[in-house]
């Protein structure tokens, strides 16, 4: 039986309220000093000796410091049972050696000798001690590794503007987009380099969750505020947006994300007709179909781009050596998608890419898209004649 509609719409605004306040906690103190104060201050509190209140200490300084409680509690986790023996040890032997001068002796008599008094006076000033020299190691590089990934301001605002659309999809959707982009760049290439048509229509063929349309139509709300760069070319404002996906579910979280400004529509691209249109990306689809479909396929998408259209293809370069056999790993522990059909021949070099794209009549130049999750990837870009 059907739950009703109250009940269900009850567990929607459930869900996206829970996904909001996980991207609340996710994002809260995202600036790298204030990343790394958290760090900073989660290790110190783990190292204390006070089991069982770090999830209290740690809460309350996360509020009193507006730091990011999630990341100031895992940085306690630096004390866990597997690390806890040694660093209690260590912590202890620590602050003998700045009471007493010397290092002590692992044995019962030296315990003995010590009291309880004095393991414990020990215990405190060798944890506060082990906890400023972790804490502010530990700190300080979470301060380096951040600074790094946000050199470029543009594309952090980017990445994060393109993937809050997702959060009413749900936390998981969320998590799942911001790492491909950030992990992927492929798709903030095209944006960066111009490469997509100014105006008419751009259709992503195999478009997933519909994270390029995101980006697009983020960097048009950036752009609109004035939060872009004069170093790229503007983002493509008149151009429409379409995506074509074969998965329900994957569609409707595009449908989510981009509302009225996007079309999505659930079909198979194999047996698919694209419209005639000014632009048409397919990211990492071709590989999933048998040889035959995906000539079959290029060749109508060549016939539908109006004059000076242009064709978007990323796939793996089958002669990449040592970096096709890793592409091939990373595919091999993925779960199987369903419709995908690879077959004997459907793998190609960049030079059989370039080859199809050439025979559909697009001139075409290729550059490597690599990427954590494309370490062979190849994009290709074929263009029309006016």
């Amino acid at each position: 039986m059907q739950p009703p509609p109250a009940a269900t719409g009850r567990r929607r605004r459930l869900g996206r309220a829970l996904a909001e306040m996980h991207f609340q906690l996710r994002t809260q103190g995202g600036t790298p000093a204030r990343k790394a104060l958290a760090v900073f201050v989660g290790t110190l509190v783990g190292c204390t000796p006070l089991l069982g209140l770090h999830l209290l200490l740690c809460a309350v300084a996360a509020r009193l410091a507006r730091l990011n409680p999630v990341r100031t509690y895992l940085a306690a986790h630096i004390n866990n049972p597997l690390t806890a023996p040694f660093l209690i040890y260590g912590e202890w032997a620590v602050g003998h050696r700045l009471l007493e001068g010397a290092w002590p002796a692992l044995s019962l008599a030296e315990f003995q000798a010590a009291g309880w008094s004095g393991i414990g006076g020990s215990l405190v000033l060798g944890s506060l001690t082990v906890g400023l020299v972790l804490g502010g190691t530990l700190g300080l590089s979470a301060y380096v590794i951040s600074a790094r990934s946000r050199r470029s301001p543009l594309r952090t605002r980017l990445v994060e503007a393109a993937s809050r659309r997702y959060v009413p999809a749900g936390s998981f959707t969320w998590e799942l987009v911001r790492a491909r982009l950030r992990l992927d760049p492929v798709r903030l290439r095209l944006l960066e380099a111009g490469l997509l048509p100014p105006h008419g229509l751009l259709v992503e063929v195999g478009c997933g969750r519909g994270v390029l349309l995101a980006l697009v139509a983020a960097a048009r709300e950036l752009h609109r505020e004035g939060h872009w760069s004069d170093e790229l070319p503007p983002p493509p404002g008149e151009l429409r947006l379409a995506g074509v996906e074969r998965r329900e579910r994957r569609a409707s979280a595009a449908r989510i994300a981009l509302g009225e400004e996007a079309l999505i529509e659930v079909a198979d691209p194999a047996s698919w007709s694209p419209p005639a249109c000014d632009g048409l990306v397919l990211l990492d689809l071709l590989q999933t179909l048998p040889a035959p479909e995906q000539e079959r396929l290029l060749a109508q998408a060549a016939r539908a781009l109006r004059p000076n259209g242009v064709l978007v293809i990323r796939e793996a370069d089958a002669a990449a050596g040592l970096r096709f056999l890793l592409h091939r790993l990373l595919r091999a522990l993925r779960p199987p998608r369903r419709g995908d059909r690879r077959s004997a021949g459907s793998e190609r070099g960049a030079g059989g890419w370039r080859a199809l794209l050439e025979g559909a009549g697009l001139s075409v130049r290729s550059e490597p898209a690599r990427g954590w999750l494309a370490p062979a990837g190849v994009l290709l870009v074929g263009r029309r004649a006016c």
